[in-house]
């Protein structure tokens, strides 16, 4: 369900930054919470309607973004990280 969820949020947010024809940052920002509140009042409604929560501690994911943070590269992230820098410095040639 919590990848319904977000899906609805970023289909939200992208039609909505092509309707108000979103120019940069602040625009985008706006943009991106409305769709976040359009997938938010899904969720409540969902929840009132079924009379379940949709997120639980059953399918919270159990490591938060600090702890994430902290675990070291695995190698195939710093090649693909390698990777994109090299494109980007062979493109700026």
């Amino acid at each position: 369900m919590n990848l319904l969820f977000a899906t609805l949020s970023e289909a939200a947010a992208n039609e909505i930054t092509r309707n108000r024809d979103a120019q940069g940052f602040p625009e985008n920002k706006k943009a991106a919470r409305a769709g976040g509140e359009v997938a938010g009042k899904a969720r409540k409604d969902l929840e009132q309607k079924s009379g379940r929560k949709v997120v639980t501690s059953e399918n919270y994911l159990a490591l938060t973004q600090g702890e994430k943070k902290k675990q070291p590269l695995t190698v195939a992230a710093t090649k693909t990280s390698l990777t994109r820098r090299s494109v980007k410095r062979a493109k700026k040639k």
